[in-house]
């Protein structure tokens, strides 16, 4: 029986879904995001791989991320710092 999930390399990934080369997303941007859980893949043996349909389209990707609350101003611990950031 044939698996319906095929790997692409990072690579052709980003040039099937980003036809604009300018917003292609970087190497270590697509690692991230399937070390963070937000898209399908894996690494095997030294390459990364976008686990995809049969299609090609990515099995999930999705960036939502919980907004965390910043306090205003941020501190820093660094009282130079927490000076110069209170009167931004």
């Amino acid at each position: 029986m044939t698996s319906n999930i095929q790997r692409l390399k990072l690579k052709v990934f980003a040039e099937r879904y980003w036809q604009d080369e300018a917003s292609r997303p970087k190497r270590d941007t697509l690692v991230s995001h399937i070390k963070r859980g937000w898209l399908s893949g894996k690494k095997i043996g030294k390459q990364w791989y976008v686990e995809c349909t049969s299609w090609g389209a990515p099995l999930y990707y999705s960036d939502d991320v919980p907004k965390v609350e910043l306090e205003s101003p941020p501190k820093t611990g660094n009282s130079i710092a927490d000076r110069i950031l209170a009167e931004i």
